[in-house]
């Protein structure tokens, strides 16, 4: 057995070092593994760095991509020898209890293994009914609803492990047309094909919140990024498995709050809040956004982070925009802390 780490590394030379060393560290005496440093396109020390790697541990192995974090992924998954592929961001690291996964992913062989990670100070885990253990047949399709009605929580392509013939078979590759949510659209197709699946309570991952990523930093028009990728989504998951089309409302709600809170209502952004609803507004008005909205049901007010999808359903535009608002706020001050 061998598992194939695929890190992305973008200007990343405070940290591709403890990134590696996190991996190399827990898994050196426990099973055969590569990890495959994808650079593309840095701009500071990190070809350098990444390269000394390469020449300091044979696990290490180096390859080069086109800018972008899609592109990345997609040529460590084309170097990948790996029964297994687990991706790992530059700036995160692996957690002890990674190594335990691999008795699950011997036991079951899963298409996918979903785990529970650590976010800053935060440990998000994946509880799903009795864990650990192989999901099938009948019991698939509302693990499938679980995971994809909360993408912030359990769509990120990190904390899993992937069968490398699952997706080889399946040609499923991340898009590279896209600059947001490019791994929950990843995962809706992915989830499409899948035929068993394990979720574990185990926590594998650490997500760090002391880098600027993409999802914390300011970027004015990113909504039309997230529109995007809905609309892409949506075609994934409108000839999807009944689960994925079950569950795709509730993504629609999670990116429309995720659009808000970083564009739209962003505390860091100076734009008048007349200029904000208007956004918002439009932002509402597109065809995937505004079906799933118009279909919202009360079931769905049981998830308090719907709560300003209903507002904005029910026109009150600028009362959602300031839940949004407090919500930006309060992610700003955990990122600081």
């Amino acid at each position: 057995m061998k598992i194939s780490f695929i890190i992305p590394a973008h200007n990343a030379a405070d940290y591709i070092v403890r990134s590696v060393d996190s991996i190399l560290n827990l898994f050196r005496t426990v099973v055969p593994f590569e990890i495959i440093i994808v650079e593309n396109g840095s701009a500071d020390d990190t070809p350098r760095l990444a390269a000394e790697l390469a020449d300091q541990h044979p696990e290490v192995l180096l390859c080069h991509s086109e800018t972008g974090l899609p592109q990345a992924r997609n040529e460590g998954m084309r170097h990948a020898g790996g029964e297994w592929i687990c991706f790992v961001d530059a700036d995160d690291q692996c957690e002890p209890e990674m190594v335990k996964a691999v008795s699950l992913l011997e036991k079951y062989g899963p298409d996918i293994l979903a785990a529970g990670f650590r976010k800053g100070k935060r440990t998000v885990t994946s509880r799903y009914k009795a864990p650990n253990r192989l999901i099938s047949g009948e019991e698939l399709e509302p693990a499938k609803i679980w995971m994809i009605s909360a993408p912030t929580r359990r769509m990120g392509a990190w904390a899993k492990f992937y069968s490398r013939d699952f997706l080889m078979s399946n040609h499923l590759f991340f898009d590279e047309s896209l600059r947001r949510s490019e791994d929950s659209e990843f995962l809706i197709r992915a989830l499409n094909r899948c035929d068993k699946m394990v979720i574990s309570d185990l926590i594998i991952y650490s997500y760090s919140q002391d880098t600027v990523s993409m999802m914390r930093s300011v970027t004015q028009g990113a909504a039309a990024w997230y529109l995007e990728a809905i609309r892409k989504a949506e075609r994934a998951a409108s000839g999807g498995s009944p689960g994925v089309r079950a569950a795709f409302p509730d993504y629609v709600y999670s990116m429309t709050l995720i659009a808000a809170v970083h564009d739209f209502y962003d505390s860091a952004v100076k734009v008048p809040w007349a200029v904000r609803n208007r956004r918002q507004v439009l932002f509402l008005q597109e065809d995937p956004v505004k079906r799933a909205v118009a279909g919202m049901k009360i079931k769905n007010l049981l998830r308090p982070r719907n709560w300003p999808v209903f507002l904005f359903r029910h026109r009150l535009i600028s009362l959602g925009g300031a839940v949004c608002y407090l919500r930006s706020v309060y992610n700003r001050r955990l990122w600081r802390a």
